[in-house]
């Protein structure tokens, strides 16, 4: 679970860079799209790096380098954020309280599901992305038949974690995307049907759901949740 949290985390400072690069880093919907704008930024970078066969922990680092970017500007901005934040929070209490519902549900559902696994469930599609996560990881990797940018970012972040097993690593990474799932939704939402409280109620209610974004866990479908 801690390594969930951490992916999570990278991704979204990730697209918060790439976002405030194009100036959309305002407004409640930046938060739903940074998961997006981060995965799609971070597959690219960790793709090119990882085929090129830079070696070990330079993809990782590259990776580090554009969430970092995004942290700090977070932190630059932090009192604008911050009074944003308490503005949200006053005019929209209903829709901000059911948001914040629907990033626990995801984090407590795994957190019992999937308490103690400590390898991917499936000995076929999750195998086969362990493997070639690995490559990734060692800056071994080939183009193959299948598309590299899930195993190209999840081997550039397990870098970043040289003492976690590689396919540990990767199912703590996969349910990372789990963690995102309703962020992601409530940003869609949010752009969408512009009403936050519609919004926070499809990211609440997708965590309830069964094969989105859970079941990819079980057989290791994590290209399909991405």
């Amino acid at each position: 679970m801690p390594i969930a949290i951490l992916f999570a985390l990278l991704v979204i400072s990730a697209g918060a860079a790439v976002l405030r690069m194009f100036g959309l880093g305002k407004g409640v919907a930046a938060v739903g799209l940074a998961p997006a704008a981060g995965l799609a930024v971070l597959a690219i970078v960790s793709t090119w790096t990882g085929l090129l066969n830079l070696p070990p922990p330079l993809p990782g680092l590259a990776v580090l380098a554009i969430a970092l970017a995004g942290a700090s500007l977070t932190v630059r901005d932090r009192q604008t954020v911050a009074a944003a934040s308490r503005a949200l929070i006053a005019e929209q209490p209903l829709a901000s309280g059911t948001l914040l519902i629907a990033l626990v549900v995801p984090c407590v559902a795994i957190g019992l599901a999937f308490a103690g696994v400590q390898a991917p469930l499936s000995p076929h599609d999750g195998a086969f992305h362990v493997e070639t996560i690995d490559h990734f990881r060692r800056g071994v990797a080939a183009l193959a038949w299948y598309p590299p940018g899930l195993a190209a970012l999840f081997g550039a972040s397990l870098q970043l974690l040289p003492w976690i097993d590689s396919a540990e690593g990767a199912f703590g990474v996969g349910l990372g995307l789990t963690v995102l799932a309703p962020i992601a939704l409530f940003g869609l939402g949010t752009t969408i049907w512009r009403d936050l409280r519609a919004a926070s109620a499809a990211a609440l209610l997708v965590g309830f759901t069964y094969i989105f974004p859970y079941y990819p866990q079980v057989w290791g479908g994590w290209p399909q949740l991405m």
